[in-house]
């Protein structure tokens, strides 16, 4: 057979999925003619098609060096390095193909979603952009793009983007949680259609990890006690330096230790002082980062866990593979995500009676367990800066929250704040705000509402915490973002001793710092529509010795309250697992 019809063969082989046989008649080839950089590109693309990117990389390598100024060569080394993710060397081999090829679509997505890894989504704009351009209706490109416009603050575009993507692809797991996630931070997204987005994406994750809409538990409880210790799962990527460690911290540590076995299973390989600290208050720690979901659900079985609880949903890291196939007898949903997850395999949903109202029901398809009186506990961070007092001047609103949050909504309504106090200044300090792209797009969005962007500040993320806390120093009041607000940011914000106004909405996620703010005693901070949030904000504006009161008073006001007694909250937390474990012996007992 000549040497070219012997590669098409091989070709024709792996597009039939014939994969092994495809590879075997490459290598022969590859002995006969060391130098058929055909050969080696079309072997690297059967390893990629075979799910095994490392080996890949050496011989989508080779072909380049034989070849090095084929676009199409390049492209798959950049894609077989994404397998690994190595992603540096991504960037290099994409962009290098584009250079020989600009319009090579393959490189511009790799390119964008390499920068993408590398926290760098305003860079990736561009090559993302250039993608979608070339290659309309392409779901992977569309999906990049979605990410990258949602990390750069422009959440409404990223929903377009995204739903485009899942139409594209429908039976794509991870870009339809990547929607469902992304939701959350848009305008104008009804509670029926967050729900409806969940479904959808829990029963592609089901389906992947092959579990019915009901699945069983792999093991059940044989002789049920009512009054014995429990065995609790926490399931999340974020056991380090992480807003969900700072509000699980308070459960590990005063958790009733004879009557609740809380086993931590780490998702994720980052470690840091807060994980060595989490390991000491668990009564087993578990790294599963590296384990598929089937042998980390097979290890939770192994454990006898009662109750596993997800701390992650849809966002990044999650793992609701391993929720699907149900390890425990009973799953629940807690603190990580603002909405329903969508799973048949999560029985609750951890929430309290402010962010879930009853009639909120509806929106999720777990069952509600409300933790009155919030949900949360919080922790203030350790040896932080003096709460802050008026220095004169003029007023400083201010905002710490993440730039996802800055909704068209939030800058509509902040505009409209800024407007009604006459000389005030709005202080915004997020990550990503040094980036000149995404700074000039934040002042541009308030300047079509008329806002002159001498008026605003822009502060990036600082090194430390205590210094990320001292600028608090420089707000006298917080403003809250809608329609997702804030959690960490109010709490630390309350903590400094600058108030927080906020915006509750019709859902979880619009809520959460109407709880915090209840649990305080500061519901008259808490505006049901735009038009009472600009007047609670410029009346307390316009009121000195009020605000000065407020400040001086905040942090022993948040300390007294029942969002820092982690002993209380510790054991309403117990309370609660003891009830989901009590209703569900006695539903066995019916059945």
């Amino acid at each position: 057979m000549p040497p070219s019809e012997a590669l098409r063969k091989a070709l024709q082989l792996m597009q039939e999925g014939r994969l092994q046989q495809a590879e075997a008649q490459l290598r022969r080839i590859i002995q006969r003619e060391p130098r058929n950089a055909d050969a080696f590109h079309v072997l690297a693309g059967t390893l990629m098609h075979a799910g095994q990117p490392g080996p890949a990389i050496f011989f989508a390598q080779r072909s380049v060096d034989l070849s090095p100024h084929n676009a199409g060569y390049l492209t798959l080394l950049a894609c077989a390095l994404a397998g690994q993710q190595h992603w540096d060397q991504v960037v290099d081999a994409a962009s290098r193909a584009i250079t020989v090829d600009p319009s090579a679509t393959d490189a511009h997505n790799a390119l964008g979603a390499a920068l993408l890894a590398l926290n760098r989504p305003a860079d990736s704009l561009l090559p993302l952009e250039t993608a979608n351009r070339l290659s309309p209706g392409s779901a992977g490109p569309e999906f990049n793009l979605g990410r990258a416009c949602l990390l750069t603050g422009d959440s409404k575009r990223a929903v377009e983007l995204l739903s485009l993507a899942v139409a594209h692809d429908p039976g794509n797991p991870r870009t339809a949680s990547f929607l469902a996630s992304a939701v959350n931070y848009a305008d104008g997204i009804t509670p029926t259609q967050v729900r409806e987005l969940h479904q959808r994406a829990a029963a592609l994750i089901e389906a992947a990890a092959g579990t019915s809409k009901s699945p069983a538990p792999l093991h059940r409880i044989q002789t049920f006690d009512p009054r014995r210790a429990l065995r609790i799962g926490l399931l999340s990527p974020d056991l380090h330096t992480h807003s969900v460690s700072f509000f699980l911290e308070p459960i590990l540590e005063f958790a009733d230790r004879d009557r609740l076995f809380i086993a931590c299973y780490h998702t994720a390989p980052t470690a840091d002082d807060v994980t060595s600290r989490l390991k000491g208050h668990a009564y087993l720690w578990r790294e599963v980062h590296s384990l598929s979901d089937r042998a980390a659900a097979d290890l939770i079985k192994q454990d006898q866990v009662d109750i596993l609880i997800d701390l992650c949903g849809h966002t990044a890291g999650a793992r609701l593979g391993i929720m699907a196939l149900r390890p425990a007898p009973i799953g629940a949903t807690y603190l990580g995500y603002p909405a329903t997850t969508g799973m048949a395999s999560i029985d609750w949903r951890i929430v309290d009676s402010i962010t879930d109202p009853p009639g909120s029901e509806p929106h999720c398809t777990e069952r509600l367990l409300r933790l009155d009186p919030c949900f949360l506990c919080y922790r203030p961070p350790g040896a932080p800066p003096p709460s802050a007092h008026s220095q004169g001047g003029p007023l400083v609103f201010g905002s710490f929250n993440n730039i996802l949050k800055i909704s068209d909504s939030t800058v509509e309504v902040w505009s409209r704040v800024l407007q009604a106090v006459p000389g005030s200044r709005l202080l915004l300090k997020a990550g990503r705000l040094e980036v000149p792209a995404i700074s000039d797009r934040t002042l541009a969005r308030f300047a079509a509402h008329g806002v002159d962007p001498a008026r605003i500040s822009l502060d990036s993320n600082k090194a430390t915490q205590p210094e990320h806390m001292a600028v608090y120093h420089r707000v006298g009041i917080a403003l809250d973002t809608t329609p997702y607000t804030g959690t960490t940011t109010t709490c630390d914000a309350l903590h400094m001793g600058v108030p927080v106004i906020t915006l509750a909405g019709d859902s979880h996620v619009a809520r959460v710092s109407a709880s915090l703010l209840s649990a305080v005693g500061l519901p008259e901070l808490i505006a049901r529509t735009p038009d009472e949030f600009v007047s609670i904000a410029a009346a307390l504006a316009a009121d000195a010795a009020r605000l000065e009161s407020l400040r001086g008073s905040l942090r022993s006001r948040l300390a007294a309250s029942p969002l820092c007694d982690a002993r209380g909250f510790a054991a309403r937390f117990e309370q609660a697992m003891r009830r989901m474990w009590v209703e569900h012996g006695e539903q066995g007992s019916r059945s």
